[in-house]
């Protein structure tokens, strides 16, 4: 069948072109009068915006370009047509921004060129390629640069989250973005980044807890898996949120869940249409594309952050360390000195030289434990493992060599016993480790309790195992001190004590409970005291 520009007589000087682009059907043609009505297109225009023939020849070029772009369609117009001398005329290329029948925005390539016709009349020939996916692409990938470089600058997650909104709300018309974090602990989603959803919206979901059906993002979250709703006021999911989504202006929610390396859930993805929207592969594709590089983001955001706490813990360690150290070495210099220059501060008795000697020990056994924590401090950094040396012994023996030296050093200190009935008669174990064990558990009851109050150890046996508990009446901790209670650095900083150590001690005495086979664990409540217990196995025993 001989095409319309054929017939028309249209081949003059762009014969080459214009016959080219009859032959293919893959391009798109457009051919329009000066006013820009429509005299002809071919098959490919119309499956590029979906209308039917009688649709697109009741319209003009100019009713299917996006509003934004019809003066400057006018003027491209304008300029080829301004020509005189048509056989010399040259093509132009531009951008077209169009409506498919969906409402989807399509972007074109445009290249225009102008042709006489037999009869006189002067046509534009129009060929457009469809380039809203190598846009897309090309854009994302700009997108992905710019955050792996903002990644590198260290700027701040809720900074880079608004920077990725910004860039996919950019691809298409209408498109409302939502990044939310995951608060593990309380089951609740908090706003990363949303800045062209309403205000009223935002603000009535921060906090919102994740369940079954709470709304597309709470329910991604929730299931850990996509969550498409293409209308919003005809969805259970939103039976709840209806009002406050047809006051936001909001039809439609698609939300991914942000799902990390290991597959934890950090938070949502998700992208609002104000009109019912059904997705496309191609935006299945985005927002799986988007949750991914998310993911990437909070992770690094989050692992960077826990190295600078890191880094900032082994600072405040190091100067806690070169403390403690220091406040024994002090003393045994001090009295050493004494008994060395007696004729200057002395003479001193018999019964002072002791004391002052039975202090110059009680710091030197101070600083040799503090020594050995260090050494245990790194073998723990190189990931090695503490050294037990377990064999068959009284736990009681043990246990009761702590509690005697606790007394000598601390004479107004109360501990409540069980009998020694209550140990197991022997069992298999490193009697100094276990000790550094008990040792710390006593210092940190003695250490945050109020002056003379009692502490108190419970021992009780099973088939299995001994298990061991301390329990103080002193200020106790709070849910998130009690969850880092057992973190290496950690020390509990309450504003009623003026806690010492280096605040390894519980990690320490976790590796050695555990390099045991056995468990460590605590309970606390302001004003309560704390209670930890830890087990031994039985099955060792001699």
């Amino acid at each position: 069948m001989e095409c319309f520009i054929c017939r028309r007589g249209l081949m003059n000087s762009h014969d080459s072109i214009i016959a080219g682009i009859c032959g293919n059907p893959g391009v798109a043609l457009e051919v329009s009068d000066r006013d820009g009505k429509l005299v002809f297109f071919n098959e490919a225009y119309r499956g590029l915006l979906g209308l039917t023939r009688e649709e697109l020849l009741s319209r003009d070029v100019f009713g299917l370009c996006h509003e934004l772009d019809r003066d400057m369609e006018r003027q491209r117009r304008a300029a080829v047509l301004a020509d005189d001398n048509l056989q010399q005329s040259v093509q132009q290329s531009a951008m077209r921004r169009m409506f498919n029948r969906d409402g989807r925005l399509v972007w074109a390539e445009v290249t225009y060129v102008a042709v006489d016709g037999q009869q006189g009349e002067t046509l534009l020939v129009a060929t457009l390629r469809d380039i809203t996916r190598e846009r897309r692409e090309r854009l994302l990938e700009q997108g992905r640069n710019r955050v792996l470089e903002l990644l590198y600058q260290g700027v701040a997650l809720e900074k880079i989250c608004t920077e990725i909104v910004a860039s996919i709300e950019g691809l298409g018309e209408g498109m409302l973005c939502s990044i939310l974090r995951l608060d593990a602990k309380q089951g609740t989603l908090h706003r990363l980044a949303a800045p062209s959803l309403p205000q009223e919206y935002n603000q009535a979901i921060e906090g919102m807890a994740i369940g079954d059906g709470v709304g597309s993002c709470g329910t991604a979250a929730f299931r850990n898996e996509r969550v498409i709703v293409s209308d919003l006021l005809d969805h259970p999911y939103w039976h709840r949120a209806r009002r406050l989504a047809e006051r936001s202006g909001l039809r439609a929610c698609w939300s991914e869940p942000i799902v990390d390396a290991e597959g934890k859930v950090l938070g949502t993805f998700a992208l609002y249409y104000r009109q019912p929207r059904e997705p496309e592969a191609a935006d299945l594709d985005l927002i799986h594309a988007v949750a991914a590089l998310t993911a990437l983001v909070i992770s690094h955001c989050r692992a960077a952050e826990q190295l600078r706490a890191a880094d900032q813990a082994k600072d405040d360690f190091i100067s806690v360390a070169a403390h403690e150290l220091r406040t024994p070495l002090a003393t045994i210099l001090g009295f050493s000195e004494l008994l060395l220059n007696k004729n200057d501060f002395g003479p001193f008795s018999g019964e002072e030289r002791d004391e002052f000697l039975e202090e110059i020990n009680a710091k030197g056994e101070m600083l040799a434990r503090l020594v050995d924590e260090l050494l245990d401090v790194s073998r723990l950094q190189r990931n090695e493992p503490l050294p037990i040396k377990a064999e068959p012994g009284s736990l009681h023996a043990a246990v009761m060599s702590v509690v005697e030296q606790f007394h000598r050093q601390y004479p107004s200190c109360r501990i409540e016993m069980p009998a020694e009935s209550a140990f197991p008669e022997s069992i298999s174990f490193d009697r100094v480790r276990i000790a550094q064990v008990i040792q710390n558990l006593l210092s940190n009851a003695v250490k945050y309790s109020p002056a003379e109050v009692e502490v108190k150890m419970d021992v009780w046996l099973d088939e299995q195992q001994v298990v061991i508990a301390v329990s103080d009446r002193g200020v106790g901790m709070s849910r998130e001190q009690l969850a880092q209670m057992f973190d290496k650095y950690y020390r509990a900083d309450n504003a009623n004590t003026a806690p010492s150590g280096l605040g390894m001690g519980l990690h320490i005495a976790r590796h050695i409970v555990e390099s045991h086979g056995g468990e460590i664990s605590a309970t606390s409540a302001p004003g309560q005291g704390t209670r930890v217990e830890f087990s031994l196995p039985r099955q060792q025993q001699a």
